[in-house]
């Protein structure tokens, strides 16, 4: 199951961030995501890899706690 849809937290309206550009994903910053959403106290979804093409205004990042 995917962890995102866990019934615990289900209940959860995540903030949906949408690509500014097209373009190729060059660099994650998973270890300043990951101190950030500590110190927020919430979750993150990163829909998307390193080197994978993503559309101007593509879905491809979401937050929630």
């Amino acid at each position: 199951m995917d962890d995102w849809e866990s019934e615990d937290i289900n209940h959860i309206n995540p903030r949906i961030i949408h690509a500014e550009h097209s373009g190729y994903i060059q660099n994650i910053d998973i270890n300043g995501i990951v101190k950030q959403t500590q110190k927020d106290d919430c979750i993150v979804r990163i829909n998307a890899n390193i080197n994978d093409y993503i559309e101007k205004g593509e879905h491809f990042f979401q937050s929630g706690n």
